[in-house]
């Protein structure tokens, strides 16, 4: 094996564990059920979890990314994905 594909396994698993631990943190503040109660902004989602508004910006970015979650302008919404979670 050389050592691209080497860097290349260790990047994949780096990103895996990131993902997999976002998703985790999304699911440890209630992130989705925020949401799904109409909180749609990351200061009511902050206020509603005892998190910072800030953490939940990145998480709630990352989960856009990820394709959990939309938004438009300052407001999430849930995408198909997680309303069957």
């Amino acid at each position: 094996m050389d050592n691209q594909a080497t860097l290349d396994l260790v990047f994949e698993a780096m990103q895996g564990y990131l993902h997999a631990s976002a998703f985790k943190a999304a699911i440890d503040i209630d992130l989705f059920t925020a949401i799904a109660r109409g909180k749609t902004t990351c200061r009511d989602i902050a206020m509603s979890s005892d998190a910072s508004e800030r953490g939940v910006q990145a998480l709630a970015n990352l989960m856009v990314t990820r394709q959990f979650l939309s938004k438009n302008g300052e407001h999430y919404a849930l995408s198909p994905r997680p309303q069957c979670i």
